[in-house]
């Protein structure tokens, strides 16, 4: 697996600018859930309900049919399996679920280089916490307002802003240094 996604698109920019507050916490709630699952999966409690599920006559867990269900051998078998299945499923969800955070993270350390205007712009139409952010048209009224510009200029700024940062998240620069590049050259920034 990749940590982050290759390509994103505008709709994950602006769910994410949307929804950045939770995103942090919604992955560490998901991962404590799995870690809580995993422990449950290893426990003597959970031994036991396994065991009965394996031992009931039936198709078993790979799809053929149970042709000795009452055997221990095959009980404990078909125990095993399933507990690989669910070890092996939930470490995919939490690799999928990796890659989400790590892609947002990224795209948020994107906005955060863009230059200050277009900040200004994104923070107004996807993050000023009105519930609508989302849905930036409902917003474009208040940047007009709040920023003194006209619309036409509002939907320019925003397009600009986007196009940077899908350009940025597509930089080999690790994440922790975009910040220090610049825009007009996709070049790291030197301070002095």
């Amino acid at each position: 697996y990749r940590t982050m996604l290759k390509k994103i698109s505008v709709d994950l920019i602006e769910y994410t600018l949307s929804n950045y507050d939770h995103i942090e916490s919604s992955y560490y709630e998901t991962q404590k859930s799995m870690v809580q699952e995993l422990a449950r999966l290893n426990s003597e409690e959970n031994k036991d309900e396994l065991i009965q599920l394996a031992s009931l006559p039936g198709i078993d867990d790979t799809g053929s049919h149970n042709r000795n269900p009452n055997s221990v051998e095959s009980a404990l078998s078909s125990v095993e399996r399933i507990k690989y299945s669910i070890h092996r499923d939930l470490l995919e969800q939490f690799m999928v679920s990796r890659q989400e955070y790590e892609t947002r993270k990224r795209i948020y350390a994107c906005y955060l280089a863009l230059p200050t205007r277009e900040k200004s712009v994104l923070k107004i139409l996807y993050m000023d916490g009105s519930g609508v952010a989302y849905r930036y048209k409902y917003n474009v009224p208040k940047a007009m307002k709040i920023l003194d510009r006209a619309e036409s200029s509002i939907t320019r700024i925003r397009r600009d802003a986007l196009e940077h940062i899908i350009l940025l998240y597509d930089t080999d620069y690790p994440t922790i240094e975009l910040y220090k590049v610049d825009i007009n050259t996709m070049r790291l920034k030197e301070y002095r």
